[in-house]
């Protein structure tokens, strides 16, 4: 084999070290026609390659190793490479894909981050020990349902969130005229289903207003649930206070979609007024 003096070659080993390429993955570039070497021993099969296929061979090792493209997306980029406009196109529409993905991404962080955070809120919660705080004002994005069970609830939830764009960092309402005599599950009724996103148009949000609220916070069971609004009465029967306004239930919209249903708590609470004779207001806001 005669060698042309000009133009220094390597052989395959060389330039595995070179580009921190193994043999066999070179061989199998070789195989698809994805590469050539610059020369072939006849005799011995020895292949040689110079400076200009080992530069080929680089492109090929990065954009399969720093972005990822799979070989048949390589193979099109090196098809496109001497046509600048087309080329262009091509890289545009990988620059977009990759958007996707990085999207994809983030939006998985964020739900692995609220469900995080959601499973952190539930450590702190003492269930069934019914107390007052003061709330500020709440603005929730809200719609009336019609319903029968609470598969009637979470089916309608399921709608809000998809309104709302996937927001599960946040709080799901269910909203209740408040009748001490009827707070059974089974009775939902005309109800109002809200997150707390400011979202939809003005007939569709609802405020909160600021104040004091009772509150309770209980695990999603049916006996306990029996037990705390028990407890809950009791209370505010004994805080001296006149319930007004909603009964609310809510809890975090990640447990709510993704968590079996005896899992996770939910809080029931109700505005009060030290006036037995305030009006109750509606605060749904309309134009």
């Amino acid at each position: 084999m005669k060698i042309n003096a000009d133009r220094k070659l390597y052989t395959i080993g060389q330039v595995s070290d070179m580009l921190d390429i193994p043999i066999r993955t070179i061989r199998y570039y070789e195989k698809i026609s994805l590469v050539h070497p610059y020369l072939i021993d006849r005799d011995s099969g020895y292949r040689y390659y110079s400076m200009e296929e080992i530069f080929h061979l680089d492109l090929i090792r990065c954009l399969g190793r720093e972005l990822g493209m799979p070989l048949k997306k390589i193979r099109e980029y090196i098809e496109r490479e001497q046509e600048p406009a087309t080329l262009k196109q091509y890289l545009n529409e990988q620059a977009e894909e990759l958007e996707e993905q990085i999207d994809m991404l983030l939006s998985r962080k964020n739900f692995l981050m609220a469900k995080l955070k959601a499973v952190t809120m539930r450590e702190f919660m003492r269930p069934a020990v019914p107390r007052i705080v003061m709330r500020e004002a709440r603005k929730i994005f809200v719609k009336y349902a019609k319903l029968q069970d609470v598969e009637d609830a979470l089916l309608t939830i399921r709608k809000l969130v998809k309104e709302s764009g996937n927001r599960y960092d946040t709080s799901t309402f269910l909203l209740r005229t408040f009748d001490p005599n009827n707070l059974h599950a089974k009775d939902l009724g005309q109800v109002l289903i809200g997150l707390d996103c400011a979202l939809g148009t003005p007939n569709s949000e609802m405020i909160l207003p600021a104040g004091k609220y009772a509150e309770v916070v209980y695990e999603n069971r049916l006996d306990k649930r029996a037990e705390a609004l028990k407890l809950f009465m009791e209370f505010l029967k004994r805080s001296g206070f006149t319930p007004e306004g909603h009964l609310i239930f809510s809890g975090t919209l990640l447990d709510t979609v993704s968590v079996k249903s005896d899992a996770y708590c939910l809080k029931v609470e109700i505005r009060l007024t030290s006036d037995p004779g305030a009006e109750t207001k509606n605060p749904l806001h309309s134009e």
